[in-house]
């Protein structure tokens, strides 16, 4: 006989699944430029792990299972959101917080799921060098706008104003803080 599994087991597992989720993160952003693996697609799992009702966001994602994913986190659609979703159509910065110099918490986090992000070739290589990294690193991103990456170098200038980069490809997660120096190779 086979016996159903109760709703707060389930829970559990999803209770745990994040908190491996916020590990990976807290490390990706400790470690930047670093492929982190999750468990399931990247997106999701930030998505499950950091988005409720207090918090707020733009979607500019055409995926109907994500944008119904996002706003069953209770999380508040907003004209200056904490959390921008967007595609690999997103070829800018442009029209995102960034904060200010006194106040740079209030700049947004972008996340954007790209096609694939590797370690040795394809795509916009990218060479970063700044807080976490003990040499220059470089990773490669298909799905990527370059001018995506220009403009985070455009507010390098005006740091600690800025955007952090969440790139996401399938279950693959890199974060690109905006203290980190940028360079397209």
């Amino acid at each position: 006989m086979k016996i159903p599994l109760r709703s707060e087991h389930r829970h559990d597992d999803e209770l745990h699944r994040q908190t491996r989720t916020y590990r990976r993160l807290l490390h990706a952003f400790g470690y930047p430029m670093r492929i982190q693996q999750l468990e399931e697609r990247a997106i999701h799992c930030i998505v499950d792990c950091l988005l409720d009702s207090q918090t707020t966001v733009a979607i500019e994602v055409e995926n109907k299972e994500l944008t119904s994913r996002i706003l069953n986190t209770g999380a508040t659609l907003s004209q200056t959101p904490e959390w921008v979703f967007a595609g690999s159509q997103r070829h800018h910065l442009q029209h995102i917080p960034a904060g200010s110099r006194e106040s740079p918490e209030s700049g947004a986090t972008l996340v954007m799921e790209i096609a694939a992000i590797s370690p040795t070739n394809g795509g916009l290589a990218i060479r970063a060098t700044g807080a976490g990294l003990n040499k220059p690193h470089t990773l490669y991103f298909s799905g990527l706008h370059q001018n995506v990456v220009i403009d985070h170098i455009a507010f390098r200038a005006d740091y600690p104003r800025g955007v952090d980069l969440l790139l996401c490809a399938d279950t693959q997660l890199v974060v690109l803080p905006r203290h980190l120096t940028l360079e397209i190779i």
